[in-house]
């Protein structure tokens, strides 16, 4: 789960998630659907890095920390004092989805922490540092 602002103006998860708490909206999240969300900006920096780096191989470029989308969006709030009146916990099984969707695509970074010095944040970091960075 890559999250952070967009630049082609076709709103992000993170995007319309923002704007829905921010005006108090229902915004129904999954409590049962797993990711290592990653901030897009500590991607790209950690992509430029990995680039000139000399390793080779396969690696996992994601966030600190497994959490539910719903987890996200409580962290999300509370770190941007946004309120959480709108948040909604839900249920995978609650969607007819076209395909399949597993409910944990988290990933381990260790290899990716211990060989790049792009620290890769967690997301109460990467939501701190969109406060102070990003217009919204």
């Amino acid at each position: 789960l890559i999250f952070g602002f967009s630049l082609g103006g076709q709103r992000t998860f993170f995007e319309n998630t923002l704007i829905r708490l921010q005006e108090k909206k229902p915004v129904r999240l999954f409590e049962d659907e797993f990711r290592t969300p990653i901030l897009v900006n500590n991607l790209a920096a950690a992509l430029l890095e990995l680039a000139g780096h000399s390793y080779c191989g396969r690696i996992n470029l994601a966030g600190n920390e497994r959490l539910s989308r719903y987890k996200f969006g409580e962290l999300m709030a509370e770190v941007m004092d946004l309120p959480k009146v709108g948040l909604q916990p839900g249920k995978m099984a609650d969607i007819d989805f076209p395909a399949q969707r597993p409910a944990d695509c988290s990933m381990a970074n260790s290899l990716a922490a211990r060989i790049l010095d792009t620290k890769l944040l967690s997301c109460r970091d990467a939501f701190e540092w969109l406060n102070t960075h990003a217009i919204f």
